[in-house]
C-alpha cells in the first residue's frame, strides 16, 4: 500500500499537495513531511490529465522497449506532436494483444521529473491523474481540469471548457459525478459525489489507488525516465577481517585455477590436433578448419533435404492471402541453397499474419513469422515459407 502522494500542480506556478497516512489517516499539506519517505521510494506523483492522452493498441512485440515503439508508430495519426517528441508508457499485459497506453510529451516528462527532484524525492512514481477513475461512466471535476472515463476510455480536459464541449466529452450515461458544480453543468441524471477541497480530491485519488496493486496501474516510469537504482554498500568497516580472510581464499583459489588451466590447455592442444585430422578426413575443403566442416556437412544435409519448388509455394501463398482482401503480397525472393521462399506481405493488423501462417501449415508447409513493422495504417510482415521437415 502507498502512503505518500504527491498531486503536481497543472501551472508551474501552483503548489504540490502531499498526503500520508498518519494512524490510519490521511493527511494534507503542501509541504513534503519532513523526516518521512526517504527519496520518494514508494511514493506516487499525480500528474496532470490534460498532459497524458490515453489509447488502446494491439501489440505483438515482446521486449518493453520495441513495444513502446511500435505502439507510438500505431498512433502516429491520432497525436498532434511528432512521435520522436513522444514518452510511451504501457499498461499491464492481458490475455490478447491488446494493451493500453498513455502518452506523454518528452518536455512534460522532464518537466516533472525535474519537479520532483526538487522537491528531494527523485524516485516517486508517476502516475495520470485519470487513469485512477474508478470503473464505469464517470465525471470528476478536479477544480483545475475535468476528468472522464466512458468504459475502457480515460481523458481530460481543462475546467474552462465550454459547458456544450464538456457534455459532448462526458458518457451518454453517467454513473457517478465528483462535484456537484460539474453535476450542474452537466445536468446529470446520476449518482453525486460533493468534492470541495483538494484534499477531499487527493484522498479519493489515492485510494482508487490503493484499491488496485501498484502493477494494475500505468506507471509513466518506463524506458528513458525509469529509474535506475545503483548499489550502495554501507557498514563495510565491519566486514574488513571476513573481506581479508575471503581475499586470501580467493588467492589460493586462483593459484589452484591456475594450475588445473595449464592442465587443460595441454589437453585442448592435444583434441585441436585430433580435431583437425577428423576434418580433413570428412570435409578436405575445410583444410582442417572443424567450424568450416561442420558448416559444409550442414549445407550438403541442408540441400539433400529441399523439396520446396517456388512455384508450389508461391501458388500456396497466393491461395492463404486470397480470402483476406485486404492482404496484399509486396515481394518474394526464393534462396536456392536452401529452399526458403521469403515474401512480403501488406495486412490491416498483426493478428492477420497468424492466421496467413496458419492457412500455410494447413497445407503441409514450415511457416516463420520474420520482423513486422507498422506502414502507414497498415502492416507490413515477412514470411519465411520452407518445407515441412
Amino acid at each position: 500500500m502507498t502512503d505518500l502522494f504527491i498531486l503536481l500542480p497543472k501551472l508551474p506556478s501552483g503548489r504540490p499537495l502531499f498526503a500520508w497516512r498518519a494512524s490510519g489517516e490521511w493527511m494534507c499539506s503542501e509541504e513534503k513531511p519532513s523526516g518521512r519517505f526517504g527519496n520518494g521510494v514508494g511514493a506516487v506523483a499525480l500528474v496532470p490529465g490534460t498532459a497524458v492522452t490515453a489509447h488502446r493498441v494491439d501489440i505483438v512485440a515482446r521486449k518493453p522497449s520495441e513495444a513502446r515503439r511500435t505502439a507510438l508508430f500505431a498512433i502516429e495519426d491520432d497525436v498532434a506532436q511528432p512521435v520522436e517528441a513522444l514518452h510511451a508508457a504501457l499498461g499491464p499485459a492481458g490475455e490478447g494483444s491488446q494493451r493500453a497506453l498513455h502518452v506523454a510529451s518528452h518536455e512534460d516528462m522532464r518537466r516533472w521529473q525535474g519537479y520532483l527532484n526538487a522537491l528531494d524525492i527523485p524516485e516517486a512514481d508517476l502516475v495520470c491523474l485519470h487513469g485512477l477513475l474508478p470503473d464505469g461512466n464517470v465525471a470528476f471535476d478536479t477544480g483545475e481540469e475535468i476528468l472522464f472515463r466512458d468504459g475502457d476510455l480515460t481523458f481530460a480536459c481543462d475546467s474552462e471548457a465550454p459547458d456544450d464541449l464538456v457534455r459532448t466529452l462526458a458518457a451518454e450515461r453517467l454513473d457517478i459525478v465528483y462535484g456537484t458544480g460539474l453535476a450542474r453543468r452537466l445536468q446529470a441524471n446520476a449518482e453525486i459525489v460533493d468534492v470541495a477541497t483538494r484534499e477531499d480530491l487527493i484522498a479519493l485519488l489515492a485510494g482508487w489507488y490503493n484499491d488496485k496493486t501498484p502493477s494494475a496501474h500505468i506507471s509513466l516510469r518506463q524506458g528513458d525516465f525509469a529509474l535506475r537504482r545503483s548499489l550502495e554498500l554501507k557498514g563495510f568497516d565491519r566486514w574488513r577481517l571476513a573481506g581479508a580472510l575471503a581475499g586470501i581464499a580467493g588467492v589460493m583459489w586462483l593459484g589452484t585455477a591456475w594450475i588445473e588451466l595449464q592442465a587443460l590447455d595441454r589437453q585442448t592442444a592435444d583434441l585441436r590436433s585430433r580435431t583437425s585430422m577428423i576434418a580433413r578426413a570428412f570435409a578436405p575443403d575445410a583444410m582442417g578448419d572443424a567450424g568450416a566442416a561442420i558448416q559444409t556437412l550442414q549445407q550438403n544435409q541442408r540441400n539433400a533435404a529441399v523439396s520446396l519448388r517456388p512455384t508450389a509455394a508461391t501458388a500456396a501463398l497466393y491461395e492463404a492471402v486470397a480470402t483476406d482482401e485486404s492482404a496484399e503480397v509486396r515481394s518474394l525472393r526464393y534462396d536456392a541453397n536452401t529452399g526458403r521462399l521469403t515474401a512480403m506481405v501488406v495486412f490491416d493488423n498483426y493478428s492477420q499474419a497468424d492466421v496467413i501462417g496458419g492457412r500455410l501449415e494447413s497445407m503441409g508447409l514450415s511457416v516463420t513469422l520474420g520482423a513486422a513493422r507498422q506502414s502507414g495504417s497498415r502492416v507490413l510482415g515477412e514470411f519465411n515459407i520452407e518445407a515441412a521437415s
